[in-house]
């Protein structure tokens, strides 16, 4: 099982891999943590310039359930960690890719 977690920011740079998900039927479960911030580039800048901050904050967000759809990829999105939980449990044992958005608060840290 592949369960891939990572920030609405690292998903963008790699979406061009829900084209070999879907095409392959692979059952990989994304779940993406929507906070508009590129998190661990913006805790690099707290941590070596004093938190000044550039090029952190990702205006325009595409909505990533209209994404999942044009894939045919199952989905859904969480908005506390109880649905997160809920629909987690739900989708482990499936055989078929989904995407999971969750949405977090922006000063959420990565780790």
């Amino acid at each position: 099982d592949v369960i891939v977690i990572c920030g609405d920011g690292s998903f963008q740079m790699g979406l061009n891999e829900l084209a070999t998900i879907a095409g392959n039927q692979l059952g990989i479960k994304i779940i993406i943590m929507k906070n508009a911030r590129l998190g661990m580039v913006r805790e690099l800048q707290d941590k070596h310039y004093g938190g000044r901050h550039s090029a952190t904050i990702l205006n325009g967000d595409p909505d990533f359930l209209k994404i999942a759809d044009a894939y045919g990829i199952d989905h859904a999105e969480a908005h506390s960690n109880k649905e997160a939980e809920n629909i987690i449990k739900g989708i482990v044992d499936s055989e078929k890719p989904f995407i999971l958005v969750c949405d977090v608060h922006p000063d959420t840290p990565s780790i």
